[in-house]
């Protein structure tokens, strides 16, 4: 299993870095807290190990795919919440 995750985030971030946007962030996210989510339940130097790659795998930019990320859904959010306000207002 440790090897199909880190498969995975690898290839979403090639994908992200090929092809930048949210949806390839979302991808780059998801892959690497199910690894994180893994490893959690893994034996300490499987988890050591299986860290240090998936530290090797994130790119520099990741924090900040994480922030446009975060960016997007708090806008999408407010937007949301002013269609709901103007629905019932």
């Amino acid at each position: 299993m440790l090897l199909k995750y880190l498969n995975e985030l690898d290839r979403a971030v090639k994908d992200a870095r090929e092809h930048p946007g949210v949806e390839q962030y979302r991808r780059c996210a998801e892959c690497a807290q199910t690894l994180r989510d893994y490893l959690d339940g893994q034996m300490d130097a499987v988890r050591r190990r299986g860290t240090e790659i998936m530290e090797q795998l994130l790119p520099e930019q990741f924090d900040d795919w994480m922030a446009e990320l975060g960016a997007v859904h708090s806008a999408a959010r407010q937007a949301g919440s002013r269609y709901q306000v103007r629905l019932h207002g």
